[in-house]
């Protein structure tokens, strides 16, 4: 990897009272856990009506925001979205508009082609989105920013190989931003650099990750093959976050807990702290940390929660209040939102049709591994359990119909299969705050929502299953 790859990255979202040249940060911007809402306006400079699908992927802790907006010929409108970080938002799955913490970007757009979308930014950060809609039509789509690390990495015998390969990848984005040439600010090349470099040293890990996990197989390598990490310094708080980062630390302070012999979960904490120090970074690292737990098991996020020490007392609760307002709907013990359904067989169900009983709702798609993963476990659990009260419902969403219909046949899905189209899912999507894929809740025999992130099927007991028949 070329020797700039150990310098000290960027200095933007800095703390305040931290020394570092004004050229060298986003004006305007700092470092908040709270987060600041940020204004994106689409202006129609087409013939036609414009649709705008889009999605930004909040890490602190993990929120999923998509919007839909149809704007007629010589229109406007616009989205507000919470930001913690200069991030991107992807559009239509072929470019992408940077934001921030309370900055407003205008996108006057003519055509959304791949490799050939044509629009003009006013507002801030004109000068850098004018810059990734350019990287965008060179890649394609935002997409091939990454997936070119995971088919290089599927073909792979010899994983050792991999870091060398992927830092190969990462220079001929970086290749781009060198050859750039429109003038762009000290401080956004800085990001842009560190910002792709993170994203390469990220994907040496989730390509190997990717790869054991649907092989079903350990894919040895060797010592070396994390050396890659030692370069990411986790104490450094005049770092920049993104996106990108975030994920290669997340990576660094796992691997710093394996190798210690601390039990869980104070290992992860250990971890944070011994690569981190007591500092507002500490705090992110913290929090994602956390958002996860939340989202995987309670009692989990609890036990952490009690244990983490933050810079402040207030900044603990702040936390965990975000998090339970971020993540925690529908509202334990409010009733479950309805949702009318088509089965395999086409009958219409209703979620209400199973008061009296507890119920299971797994939300899975095709293209979800971990989905399908679950299915000879949900299968069993639904055999077990159904002449004892226990009712285990499987929802098909971001699939096309027919697919539905040859995985249930495949998969022998033989607890109740429902299907829920785009439209339904949107409507479903937006009641049960659904983000990531799977996802579980659990509702009571009253028909209230007992556990917004229920865990897997996989991962369940008798004593478990016990405790939801008996209550």
């Amino acid at each position: 990897m070329r020797t700039a790859f150990t310098i000290s990255i960027i200095s933007i979202l800095l703390i305040a009272g931290l020394n570092t040249c004004a050229q060298d940060r986003m004006p305007g911007t700092a470092l908040s856990l709270k987060g600041e809402t940020a204004t994106t306006v689409f202006k129609n400079a087409t013939k036609d009506t414009l649709k705008i699908r889009g999605m930004l992927f909040n890490w602190l802790p993990y929120n999923e925001n998509n919007f839909s907006l149809n704007i007629a010929p010589g229109a406007k409108d616009s989205v507000t979205l919470p930001f913690n970080y200069p991030d991107l938002i992807y559009i239509n799955d072929n470019f992408r508009v940077l934001n921030a913490p309370g900055k407003r970007v205008i996108c006057t757009i003519r055509s959304i082609k791949p490799k050939a979308t044509d629009a003009d930014f006013d507002g801030d950060l004109k000068i850098e989105n004018t810059y990734y809609l350019s990287y965008s039509n060179f890649l394609g789509n935002p997409d091939q920013e990454s997936r070119a690390f995971y088919t290089i990495g599927e073909k792979l015998t010899d994983f050792n190989l991999f870091p060398a390969i992927a830092d190969s990848i990462t220079n001929v984005r970086l290749s781009f931003l060198e050859r750039y040439n429109q003038l762009l600010a000290p401080w956004f090349k800085k990001y842009e650099y560190a910002r792709l470099v993170h994203n390469g040293m990220m994907r040496k890990d989730n390509v190997l990750i990717s790869k054991r996990f649907y092989g079903g197989k350990p894919i040895p390598v060797n010592d070396h093959y994390y050396d890659f990490e030692k370069s990411l310094n986790l104490a450094d708080t005049t770092q920049l976050l993104s996106t990108e980062y975030l994920w290669a630390a997340d990576n660094v302070i796992y691997h710093q807990a394996q190798r210690s012999k601390k039990p869980m979960p104070q290992v992860l904490l250990y971890a944070m702290d011994s690569l981190a120090g007591n500092t507002v970074l500490t705090d992110v690292f913290k929090t994602r940390k956390l958002g996860m737990l939340y989202t995987n098991k309670r009692e989990d996020y609890n036990t952490n929660l009690a244990l983490m020490k933050f810079t402040t007392a207030d900044t603990k609760a702040m936390v965990d209040s975000m998090i339970q307002a971020r993540l925690g709907y529908p509202k334990l013990g409010k009733k479950a939102p309805e949702m009318v359904l088509k089965d395999i067989d086409g009958n219409t169900v209703s979620l209400s049709s199973f008061g009296g009983r507890p119920v299971i709702v797994n939300f899975w798609a095709e293209w979800c591994g971990p989905c399908k993963a679950e299915f000879p476990f949900e299968n069993k659990l639904y055999q077990r359990y159904k002449d004892k009260g226990l009712v285990v419902i499987n929802v098909c969403v971001e699939t096309d119909a027919e697919h539905w219909k040859i995985i249930t046949k495949r998969d022998n899905l033989q607890m109740v299969n429902l299907f829920a189209n785009a439209e339904v899912y949107k409507k479903i999507k937006a009641a049960y705050n659904i983000g990531a894929l799977p996802r579980s809740i659990l509702i009571t025999k009253e028909h209230k929502v007992a556990d917004n992130y229920y865990q897997r099927a996989s991962r369940l007991t008798d004593k478990d299953v016990a405790a939801l028949l008996n209550n």
